[in-house]
């Protein structure tokens, strides 16, 4: 209805009310005049049978048939009577006129008084009949009659009955009803027809408004309406007219205005093109300062860098001699200094990186918990100095392997934890990991790092973050900095998409914490025997509660069970109840802080443990003293440095555990820090650097380690020197004449032999602009320092890179490498080496041991599977092998015994102790030959399927010490 004209709602209004009322009036009097026939009929059968009943008495008195025939003959002649008949007083009927009378099914006895009874076409009227007009008749003999005189008049002399059709009336009926709708229908159409006649003097002005006030819309304001209409259309029409017109004045305005505005702003466009002109040069202008700036940050870099190298280096050099207690001083101040001024260059070229939106970050698979720890190493002596407490909690539900860039985010945990160092003077640090949110494959973590220090004010705090500014500018006397390294660690965490904060009070010490989103890895890279320590119980003792609870997490990350105390008393009560009872402690593992390397309470009790239980100790002491780590060593225990490092203590675990008759063999840097291990073997190494001080420096920092050491001063010399004799690791300077650094790997990498590719080329660089990094991997370097370097850098470095062949990570790129100075690389199945950067990249599938990846390597062998399952150590991975085969001739007679007498329970127990042993070592057909001949006998396979898998069983168990016999990989004892 809300779309109808006013023509359809006029129609409406009138006609509505008037089809109501007419439909109303009219059914109302159809149904009256129905009701009226209906009546009629009625009453004309009663007013017949009142005259027909009088009619019969005297015939029915003298019995006369004759009378009372004629008498229903003529009753017939009346309208709508159909017949009639005439009952005695006994009721048998003794006259009938007209057709039969429809039989009446539940009529017993005839009535006592009038009575009608209506049907679908007829009615029926019955009455008795009394002598009450016979009185007349004198000569009428009653006892011919059978009445008695006194009954005459009181009794029934009989009945008579009538039957009236109805077809006349319904006839009437229909003629009434078809007579009211004529006139009805026609009432209706006059009434329509008149209406629409009206409703057009009011519809067709309208129309005609409505037409002109489109025109209107649509611009043509010249439109003017004359409908010839009066009263409020009128006065409607004369105000249209005037608003056109009004329109029409205004629009000739405002078309005068627009002219004029598009001639002003021509010309000011005119103006704005003159001066883009002049921004564009002085844009130019900006962007030539701008990279001449990005070159001289470069070349101050590297030649303040190249000056610090030279200071830097020889200032350790001069540390080692002898001098006196004024010259130590002044040394210590010389070192001092620099390494301050060498902060202060870093953290400006990283600001002014990060300000000119050259930060590119890499997303390349890392561990965050080996990340949190490296950084927490690093940190090490600085907090050991002041005797801190440095504790690394990851959460359990943390991911460990992510993409994203390592090495920012390792740049941003070193600066709260500098800080958190430098501004506590005793108490701890902890960095705490925790899962924030998981969606997909992106997490959000946040990392918090809480001191015991000083604290801050929150007016102090309002003051953090901003460029070249400290809290309080009295504590940059005191403990120095640039106020630089919060602001670049907001920038970083801002550009991985997290926040950073602080919560501080003053003299309670600081927490700072940060969030990032990063990617979580789709496989992962991290490998530890987790079912070789499953259900391990271990007692963990350490005085500091987060350092106990860091440690419990750490180990229950290999399905371990741990219980802790910090008291020694209780201590030896739980260990020695727990000896005499059904489950005992497996492992010890004592947390001794600084004040307590000289407790002779810590001997004692581990003595004692060590003297009533039979179970390996690990201690570990808050200190990189040699001796100190000496003196515990003593007492025959495995001794590692904190902060912990999860993989290291993983390995001590397993060798506890499985190698115990190893684990005193090695020296005493084995449980030193990354950084102070060195191979045990001098190698050849080759030094490029066109600066005869650091050429000078580096050649003697690598001969005091013990390295044959070439050197060439600039590429093209360092191509030579390769080709003359290879070298195992090169030390590659970038900025040089004659060639470059990179060119020079460049050259080197694309020299034919093979070998040339495997030599690990380390860039010592003094750039810290962005794409660096990105340009030296792709030119086909292994890892980069950045100037100035020092003796423990290039010892782990070194160690890193070459170390007896073993599998290293590299920190730029985190792709596991496989190195071998002094004798023929060995290339594993299913490996692939890089044409340009030497570095190998796992192909060998990553799902469950049970899957067939035979088909990927052709052998039943798989030295890279068998590095893998031992955490990448090769004499474990040897051992694994060689117990493997030596196991085949004590495992196989109770399979063949319990396959020939059909005991299928002895038959799966021996085959699963196989299939266990499988799973240690890269046997990979044969762990699958196991897993489905376990299978078969859980499935109760028939006996011709095990015997099919028994026989595929010996002959690879055949082929493997075939293959063990004629490798020189291992050396077993059935050679």
């Amino acid at each position: 209805m809300k779309n109808w004209g006013i023509q359809s709602r006029i129609l409406l209004i009138t006609l509505l009310p008037l089809i109501a009322i007419s439909c109303v009036l009219g059914g109302y009097f159809i149904k009256v005049r129905l009701d009226d026939l209906d009546t009629l009929v009625e009453q004309r059968g009663l007013a017949t049978i009142r005259q027909l009943a009088p009619a019969c008495e005297y015939g029915l008195v003298s019995n006369n048939k004759d009378v009372l025939q004629k008498v229903a003959n003529s009753t017939l002649n009346e309208l709508d009577v159909r017949s009639a008949r005439i009952y005695n007083r006994f009721q048998n009927e003794i006259v009938h006129s007209g057709p039969d009378m429809k039989i009446i099914d539940d009529r017993d006895e005839l009535p006592n008084e009038i009575q009608i009874r209506h049907f679908q076409d007829s009615i029926r009227l019955i009455t008795p009949i009394f002598a009450q007009n016979l009185a007349s008749y004198e000569n009428l003999d009653l006892s011919a009659i059978g009445f008695k005189q006194d009954e005459l008049f009181s009794e029934k002399i009989g009945w008579a009955e009538l039957e009236l059709s109805l077809t006349n009336t319904e006839l009437k009926k229909y003629q009434a009803l078809l007579t009211s709708c004529l006139l009805l229908f026609s009432g209706i159409l006059v009434c329509t027809i008149i209406t629409i006649r009206f409703s057009r003097e009011i519809t067709t002005p309208l129309i005609k408004l409505t037409q002109a006030v489109e025109s209107i819309k649509q611009g043509n304001l010249d439109v003017r309406i004359n409908s010839e209409s009066g009263g409020e259309l009128r006065i409607l029409e004369s105000g249209i007219n005037s608003m056109a017109s009004s329109l029409k004045t205004a629009y000739d305005e405002m078309q005068q205005s627009i002219d004029q505005a598009t001639e002003d702003y021509r010309q000011t466009l005119e103006q704005i093109e003159i001066q883009n002109v002049e921004l564009n040069l002085t844009r130019r202008e900006a962007l030539k300062a701008s990279q001449i700036k990005s070159e001289f940050l470069a070349n101050m870099s590297h030649e303040i860098r190249t000056p610090l190298n030279g200071i830097i280096g020889f200032t350790n050099l001069i540390l080692k001699t002898q001098l006196t207690a004024r010259q130590l001083d002044y040394i210590n101040t010389i070192k001092k200094s620099s390494e301050g001024l060498l902060a202060i260059i870093n953290d400006v070229l990283d600001f002014s990186k990060i300000e000119a939106g050259k930060l590119v970050l890499d997303k390349t698979p890392m561990n965050l918990r080996d990340l949190v720890e490296d950084v927490l190493t690093m940190m090490a002596p600085a907090g050991q100095d002041k005797g801190l407490e440095l504790v690394s909690l990851v959460y359990s539900d943390v991911p460990g392997d992510l993409i994203g860039d390592p090495l920012r985010l390792k740049q941003i945990i070193t600066n709260l934890v500098n800080n958190a160092i430098k501004f506590t003077n005793k108490g701890s640090v902890i960095v705490r990991t925790m899962l924030e949110e998981q969606k997909q494959n992106t997490v959000t973590l946040k990392i918090s790092v809480t001191d015991t220090g000083i604290g801050m004010t929150e007016d102090q705090q309002q003051e953090l973050f901003r460029a070249f500014t400290q809290a309080d500018t009295s504590t940059t006397r005191q403990y120095g900095g640039t106020g630089l390294g919060l602001v670049i660690s907001k920038k970083l965490v801002e550009h991985m998409g997290g926040d950073i904060g602080v919560e501080s009070a003053l003299n309670q010490g600081s927490t700072f914490w940060f969030t990032v989103k990063i990617q979580k890895a789709e496989e992962s890279n991290t490998i530890y025997e987790v079912n070789r320590l499953m259900e391990k119980r271990a007692l963990i003792f350490d005085t500091h509660p987060t350092a106990r609870l860091a440690l419990s997490h750490c180990i229950q990350q290999w399905e371990m069970d741990a219980d802790e105390v910090d008291d020694l008393d209780i201590l030896e009560e739980l260990a020695f109840q727990a000896n005499e009872s059904q489950s005992p402690f497996d492992t010890i593992i004592m947390g001794v802080g600084q004040d307590q390397l000289e407790s002779q309470q810590i001997i004692e009790t581990i003595r004692r443990l060590q003297e009533h239980l039979n179970l390996p100790i690990i201690v570990l002491i808050n200190t990189t003293d040699q001796q100190t780590v000496q003196r515990f060593q003593l007492l025959n225990v495995s001794c590692l440095t904190k902060p912990i490092i999860s993989a290291k203590l993983h390995e001590t675990l397993i060798n506890n555990f499985f190698y115990p008759a190893q684990l005193h063999k090695h020296n005493v840097h084995e449980h030193l820090p990354e950084h102070s291990k060195v191979p045990q073997k001098g190698i050849h190494i080759l030094a490029v650097d066109d600066n005869e001080a650091n050429l000078k420096l580096l050649r003697t920092l690598l001969e005091d380690l013990g390295h044959k050491v070439s050197e060439a001063k600039n590429g093209a010399e360092a191509v030579e020197q390769v080709q003359i004799e290879v070298p195992d690791l090169v030390f590659m300077d970038i900025q040089m004449p004659v060639m470059d650094g990179v060119e020079a790997t460049k050259t080197i990498r694309s020299l034919d032999e093979r070998k040339y590719l495997q030599i690990p080329i380390i860039a010592l660089t003094a750039h810290a602009l962005s794409g660096e990094k990105e340009a030296l991997i792709q030119a086909g370097l292994n890892d980069y320092l950045t100037k100035p370097v020092s003796e423990d850098q290039l010892s782990a470095t070194i160690a890193k890179w070459v170390d007896k062949g073993v599998g290293a990570t590299s920190q730029a790129t985190n792709t596991p490498i496989l190195l071998e100075p002094n004798r023929p690389k060995l290339e594993l199945p299913g490996t692939q080496i890089s044409t340009q950067q030497g570095i190998r990249h796992e192909n060998a599938s990553q799902e469950n041991p049970t899957q067939d990846n035979s088909e990927m390597n052709g052998n039943s062998v798989d030295i890279e599977e068998c590095l893998k399952l031992a955490a990448n150590k090769e004499d474990l991975a040897k051992d694994m092998l060689s117990m493997l085969v030596a196991s085949f001739d004590r495992d196989i007679p109770p399979i063949t015994s319990a396959l020939a007498n059909g005991s299928r329970n002895d038959l799966l127990n021996s085959v699963h102790k196989v299939h266990g042993g499988t799973r240690y070592t890269g046997v990979p057909k044969l762990r699958e030959i196991c897993h489905n001949f376990e299978s078969a006998i859980k499935e109760d396979a028939p006996n011709v399927q095990i015997e099919e898998y028994y026989q595929a069983f010996l002959a690879e168990v055949d082929t493997i010490k075939a293959w063990v016999s004629a490798s020189d990989w291992i050396v077993t004892d059935q050679k």
